[in-house]
């Protein structure tokens, strides 16, 4: 499984560069960039048959697997007289049942509805889940009892014995509301996954002079420095009980682990947006390295032209290239502008912020740059602000080591707000995920920051997700806790 994992985290990785390469071609694009998508598609291509080789491999071993079961447990019954017992009596159950097409309304056997005859189940459904999958567990025991009976088995044996024997019918899943990771969309994305990397830069160039007949040549000396890119960690833990886990006919293991990735991109997002200032965190952000940072300087429209005017000529004045540079900013200061008019009634924002674009600059939304900035000083100060990123992505580098890890557990202990979480003894299941990131712009000149101040009053605070209202109706069925004390 694991190597599959790499493999399908490689082809991720892979897609995302080639989107990327892809978005950044243009009318003066080089041969060598097409061939640099080809060569990558053609990788890409190369790593999907062989994950589906590994899977077509896995899947016949299981099968395998799942026959030598059915046939071990089929040589257990016949020694094993009061199990032989059991069996008749369910067989029994099940053609009656079948007779009177009860078995289309989900009738269970009663010998199977004995509470001693599950707990002694529990055990035996353990094993076979840990070893085939819930899904492969139910259909051989499907093979033998049918499905109603299998699923009753199933749950049954599932169920911790503190709980009643009525599992939670979950249906669907309600997906978090959450942001959108902007940042790795935009930027270039380098592999640094044999350790850290030095990328040479010139911050200095030579010097032409005009020289005149048999005159020496004025000697000029370009200046280099280097882009030091490092491993540091991100990670993220979350766990559920084990009835949750189990007894949800949704990949719920997928939905988690899901999220955890997307948790770990906002963090992405937020650290390379505005920094963070914890100990083990990358040290630069855009707004640490931001070559110009501006303030804005009214409210109205033709103030507010005038200092987007300004933005683009400082970068511009750098030689920094127009051509896909993004705005990176709170919603509320868009739409704000969208709304904003004049006195004779004209929207002059509007139409271009309603096709994405703000003075040319594509719009990128995040919620998590706050709108409630601290502005002024004394007693004019207010707290209306709220920063807007200008930036040529190009120039914005993203390390990735590559080194995704994924891991799942039952057993051990962990903390959680202070808490002792014991794992094994209180029948959870935590999932970690970890990777080594790091983030740099090439040139400080491609990006101006830009604070502004008043031109939103919608003053909110950042944040990543929309947390809603626990539901405190409470259910004794199993799996209906997930994570929260009851």
């Amino acid at each position: 499984m694991k190597k599959i994992e790499e493999l399908e985290a490689k082809k991720i990785a892979l897609t995302s560069e080639i989107e990327k390469a892809i978005n950044d071609l243009t009318d003066d694009s080089t041969q060598e960039e097409l061939d640099s998508i080809s060569n990558k598609t053609e990788e890409k291509n190369k790593l999907s048959k062989e994950i589906d080789k590994i899977k077509k491999i896995n899947d016949l071993k299981k099968e395998m697997k799942a026959k030598k079961a059915v046939e071990k447990e089929s040589e257990d019954e016949d020694k094993d007289d009061l199990e032989e017992a059991t069996e008749d009596k369910i067989t029994e159950e099940k053609e009656k049942s079948m007779n009177s097409f009860n078995i289309n309304k989900g009738i269970v056997p009663d010998a199977i509805k004995d509470k001693k005859y599950l707990i002694g189940a529990k055990g035996l459904v353990s094993l076979m889940v840990r070893e085939f999958g819930e899904t492969g567990a139910r259909n051989i025991i499907a093979n033998d009892v049918g499905k109603a009976s299998a699923d009753y088995i199933i749950k049954g044996g599932l169920t911790s014995v503190n709980q009643p024997l009525v599992p939670q019918d979950m249906q669907g899943f309600i997906d978090l509301l959450q942001a959108q990771a902007v940042i790795r969309p935009l930027a270039k994305i380098i592999d640094t996954s044999k350790g850290n990397r030095t990328i040479p830069r010139m911050r200095l160039g030579a010097t032409a002079t005009w020289q005149g007949e048999g005159q020496a040549y004025t000697a000029t000396a370009p200046d280099f420095d280097q882009i030091n890119l490092t491993w540091f960690k991100l990670a993220a833990l979350t766990y559920t009980t084990r009835e949750f886990n189990n007894f949800s006919y949704m990949d719920m293991t997928r939905e988690i682990t899901t999220n955890l990735a997307q948790r770990m991109a906002l963090a992405e997002d937020l650290t390379a947006i505005l920094g963070d200032t914890s100990t083990y965190a990358p040290k630069r952000s855009l707004l640490s390295e931001a070559g110009t940072t501006l303030t804005s300087t009214g409210t109205d429209n033709i103030t507010i032209a005038s200092d987007l005017a300004k933005v683009q000529t400082t970068l511009e004045n750098n030689f920094v290239s127009m051509d896909g540079a993004v705005v990176i900013g709170n919603p509320a200061v868009f739409n704000s502008l969208a709304n904003l008019a004049t006195s004779f009634g004209v929207y002059p924002f509007r139409d271009e912020i309603r096709s994405g674009y703000l003075n040319g600059f594509r719009i990128v939304k995040t919620a998590q740059i706050p709108s409630n900035d601290a502005a002024g000083s004394g007693e004019s100060a207010t707290a209306n602000g709220s920063k807007l990123f200008f930036l040529q992505p190009k120039h914005l580098l993203l390390a990735d080591s590559y080194q995704y890890t994924l891991n799942s557990t039952m057993e051990g202990s962990f903390v959680d707000g202070g808490s002792q979480i014991n794992t094994f003894g209180q029948d959870l299941i935590a999932w970690k995920l970890a990777n080594a990131v790091d983030f740099a712009l090439e040139h400080p000149q491609a990006c101006v920051v830009l604070q502004t101040e008043g031109w939103t009053t919608l003053n909110m605070a950042g944040q990543n997700q929309a947390v809603t209202a626990a539901n405190t109706s409470t259910t004794q069925a199993s799996g209906a806790i997930g994570k929260k004390s009851s």
